[in-house]
């Protein structure tokens, strides 16, 4: 969960995410993503999973900007997560990433 995190942070500046929201970010997320791992897959689905990082932190710098925050908070983080997940099927054709 990193690299994805360290993907998701880099595409969101120069707008920070708050320690709280990566936490809570973590907490949602890391079960699930985690689960999925365990069958080695890491190697095959990495692109997927990096570019799906990236779209979330554009999408959190975007909702942040529009509500004029300095930082993403844990509200506008998992708001662009639901987002990407929402679109998730248009991008990627993969259902298991998209849950």
């Amino acid at each position: 969960m990193t690299e994805v995190l360290e993907a998701i942070k880099s595409s969101c500046a120069p707008i920070e995410i708050e320690p709280d929201a990566q936490a809570e970010f973590l907490s949602v997320y890391q079960p699930k993503f985690g689960a999925r791992l365990r069958t080695g897959s890491w190697h095959t689905d990495r692109a997927n999973i990096l570019t799906a990082a990236q779209q979330h932190g554009v999408i959190a710098n975007a909702i942040a900007t529009l509500r004029r925050q300095k930082r993403v908070d844990a509200a506008v983080l998992l708001e662009a997560g639901g987002l990407v997940r929402k679109h998730c099927s248009e991008v990627f054709k993969e259902g298991v990433w998209c849950s």
